[in-house]
């Protein structure tokens, strides 16, 4: 698969969304875990969603309006599953914490993941699929976690470092807690291993070379957990961005608040908080996406949107336009808040008002993210016809 199949703009997420609804939706049960060339059985819009090209409840409304529920249950769990894993850090903040920190000491080590050099065809095949394009189908991101952990023993955090690194659709819950969860963190007592009649099964073209590597019993590499796991209780936000004046903040966690609770909003100013990029794969698909998203936030809003990549220039901004008040959408648990946080607090100290917005989706799921995914999936399931409205 080549790079350029993953959906940079909103146009077209919205026209591969439109495409996956038409027929291959109906098969995604049958055969999601299946790797095919091109990723035909997927809807490839992960990334647009983690970013918010389309959002989750643009996504169900479209496949709900043409399919009933039942037969596509498979599929909306595979969206509420993004949601769940980022309601419950949003409620267990210090996980991310551990594994942030750690993170950023261990850089340098990822590069093993792709040299090629793992004595598994298959395995080396994946880390350069994902290197090469940002993506890797769901099924090999397991294996491949995995081998890392529990066949070849290096450190979780490293192998999870190295996706969150390359991956377009990586966010801070899904990619850490997918991590945890097969190094057997996440869920005490179960751990997922990769398995050479799994992988034959699910990739008949796999190369063969090192196969042998997944046969048998591996020793478990489970690692003690150093997290705070602690309940923290999801912070009250508002949805709606009030009447008094203030300027726009946009960031790359939600690239479309033309729609939404800010479709009627009239900024004052407007400016985009740029992250730097992790992989020069990742800097690409971002460069076009995030310059969809300005150009669409400068149409809808009648507003130039400046783009803004140190702290010095975001508090330039602000004193520029006078601003004693800014909307924004609430970033979740991971780097773009981080970013942010040194701001955060330069504007309570300068008496300046930062109104976060949680979109009506996140404040109605994150809370019920307290346990497992199922728990989760049976509480949010009767509510969906109305949350995607």
């Amino acid at each position: 698969m080549t790079a350029d199949l993953i959906p940079a703009t909103r146009a077209e997420a919205l026209l591969a969304l439109h495409d996956f609804i038409e027929r291959p939706v109906l098969r995604y049960a049958r055969l999601r875990n299946h790797i095919a060339e091109r990723h035909t059985h997927v809807s490839r819009l992960s990334a647009a969603i983690a970013h918010r090209l389309v959002t989750e409840a643009e996504v169900l409304c479209a496949v709900l309006r043409v399919h009933k529920s039942r037969t596509v249950e498979k599929f909306v769990q595979e969206v509420l599953w993004r949601s769940y894993w980022k309601g419950w850090l949003e409620l267990h903040p210090g996980v991310w914490r551990d594994f942030a920190d750690a993170a950023s000491a261990v850089g340098p080590l990822t590069e093993r993941l792709h040299e090629g050099k793992s004595g598994c065809a298959a395995m080396d095949a994946c880390a350069r699929e994902l290197v090469s394009t940002g993506y890797l189908h769901n099924h090999a991101r397991m294996w491949s976690a995995s081998f890392w952990i529990h066949r070849a023993g290096r450190p979780w955090k490293v192998g999870a470092r190295f996706f969150f690194d390359h991956l377009l659709d990586a966010d801070a819950a899904s990619n850490t807690l997918s991590w945890r969860w097969v190094a057997g963190l996440q869920t005490p007592g179960k751990t997922y291993l990769v398995r050479r009649s799994n992988l034959e099964s699910y990739w008949p073209d796999a190369p063969s070379e090192g196969l042998e590597q997944l046969e048998g019993e591996p020793s478990l590499n489970i690692p003690q957990d150093s997290a705070d796991r602690s309940f923290r209780g999801l912070e009250s936000l508002p949805e709606a961005p009030g009447d008094s004046a203030a300027g726009l903040l946009l960031h790359e966690e939600d690239l479309s608040l033309e729609c939404g609770p800010l479709s009627q909003f009239q900024p004052v100013a407007a400016c985009f908080w740029k992250t730097p990029a992790r992989s020069s794969i990742r800097e690409a698909w971002l460069h076009r996406a995030d310059d969809d998203a300005r150009a669409r936030a400068e149409n809808h809003f009648q507003k130039n949107v400046t783009e803004i990549q140190a702290l010095d220039s975001l508090k330039d901004w602000v004193e520029t336009h006078d601003l004693r008040r800014i909307v924004m959408a609430a970033p979740s648990v991971g780097p773009v808040r981080d970013s942010l946080e040194p701001f955060f607090q330069w504007c309570g100290e300068c008496g300046i008002i930062v109104t976060r917005l949680r979109r009506r989706w996140d404040a109605r799921v994150f809370p019920l993210a307290k346990a497992g995914f199922f728990p989760f999936w049976n509480s949010v399931r009767p509510q969906v016809p109305e949350l995607i409205l």
